[in-house]
């Protein structure tokens, strides 16, 4: 069996018994994609399947801040005290570092993103928008451009607050 493997698909080729050669495909999760673009990096926290399958906020936050730390991209957008879980005891807090961070983004590539904070938080059976803002931030790090002008612009603007209204609930 020979596999080839691309960012979005996963591509098998076998011989069966009659040697006719058969294909197989399939389109990779989401997480694999995560899993490929910040396995490589040095100090990250273990990326197994069930983490990264349902990322919680604490997940995406170590994986962000070893990023960050790894590598330098963003740094200074964040205290070291905001890249530590224990500073986030309700979703508003959580809710706003994600704001701040899509705001970073949008400065960064030049583009809207369509993720919502609390989407991403609050999650249930859809973790698409985390795994799509763990691969923007993973791509323009590795982007090798300088996060300065996007750093002033996102310290400059005053933090919107959710882009949809929050109603407290108790957390789950």
């Amino acid at each position: 069996m020979c596999i080839r493997d691309s960012p979005t698909l996963v591509l098998m080729f076998s011989l069966n018994k009659d040697n006719f050669l058969i294909c197989m495909w399939r389109m990779k999760e989401p997480w694999e994609r995560t899993k490929e673009m910040y396995m490589n990096e040095p100090r990250m926290p273990a990326l197994t399947e069930s983490k990264l399958r349902q990322p919680s906020f604490r997940i995406i936050l170590k994986l962000l801040s070893a990023l960050i730390s790894n590598s330098g991209f963003a740094k200074g957008l964040f205290t070291d005290e905001e890249l530590s879980y224990q500073f986030y005891d309700n979703i508003e807090q959580e809710a706003k570092f994600l704001e701040r961070l899509l705001q970073f983004l949008e400065h960064f590539t030049r583009k809207k993103l369509n993720l919502e904070p609390l989407s991403i938080i609050k999650s249930q059976g859809d973790y698409k928008e985390a795994h799509e803002l763990l691969q923007t931030f993973a791509t323009c790090a590795r982007s090798n451009k300088s996060s300065n002008e996007s750093l002033k612009a996102t310290k400059k603007s005053p933090i919107i607050e959710s882009r949809k209204k929050y109603k407290p609930t108790v957390r789950e």
